[in-house]
């Protein structure tokens, strides 16, 4: 399920900003990460750190 939703934002943006939580109880993130990486990796994908310098970006938001 995380993969799928992951994956889903690639198919109308060009630039994907992917927030993901895990914790003591749940660590499906840390198990379902290797195979988003690879995903968008292959589709020429870059990472990169958000840090100060990183540009502000807004999402519209839609009620």
């Amino acid at each position: 399920m995380l993969y799928k939703e992951a994956i889903k934002t690639s198919k109308k943006w060009n630039t994907v900003f992917l927030l993901m939580h895990c914790s003591e109880t749940d660590n499906n993130t840390v198990k379902a990460l290797p195979k988003i990486i690879d995903y968008y990796k292959e589709r020429g994908y870059e990472f990169m750190v958000i840090d100060d310098n990183t540009p502000e970006y807004y999402f519209k938001y839609k009620k």
